[in-house]
């Protein structure tokens, strides 16, 4: 049946109408939130390509000589803490000798060959039994690996010439004596 009298439309209640535009509101201030995020981001990714273009542009000359200078100098100081590192000291043969030397003994040519250990002296005794003293000294110090005899002759005063080839061991060029 149709009516004939229209019915009053229930109001919608304040609290509902309230609610209604608060949302509205919300989700207005929600899309543009949003909008100026990405406006930021592409803001940011863009500083971002200039600071990386900038990081990674090429160096200056001054930059350029101020590197090379400090690769020089590391290079310089690597060789010579290479080198103080494998140091011999060959001074510490002269105390050496010094302790093992007959006194009869003169050692006039002295030769050291250091990467091989090998010590070469040229010199006079007196006597055949003051050289003999000399070689059975070195023989007995255990900083001596081998001795040679590799020349002998008399000289015009009776002196015995002579030259040694003395191998060395390679502690007593590490070690203070």
């Amino acid at each position: 049946m149709v009516e004939i009298i229209p019915k009053l439309e229930k109001e919608v209640p304040l609290w509902q109408n309230i609610l209604l535009y608060f949302s509205l509101a919300l989700l207005i201030g929600m899309l543009s939130f949003l909008f100026v995020l990405n406006k930021e981001k592409t803001k940011s990714s863009q500083n971002l390509d200039n600071l990386e273009k900038t990081l990674f542009q090429e160096k200056t000359s001054e930059e350029r000589a101020l590197e090379k200078n400090v690769l020089e100098t590391k290079e310089k100081i690597n060789n010579f803490s290479f080198l103080f590192e494998n140091r011999q000291f060959s001074s510490f043969l002269f105390p050496f000798l010094e302790k093992n030397c007959h006194p009869e003994v003169f050692f006039s040519r002295f030769s050291l060959n250091v990467p091989e250990k090998k010590l070469t002296l040229a010199g006079k005794s007196k006597s055949f039994l003051s050289l003999e003293q000399q070689l059975f000294i070195l023989r007995k110090e255990n900083l001596i690996k081998e001795i040679n005899l590799t020349e002998l002759s008399l000289d015009k005063e009776g002196n015995v010439n002579f030259s040694l080839e003395i191998s060395l061991s390679p502690k007593l060029f590490l070690q203070n004596l």
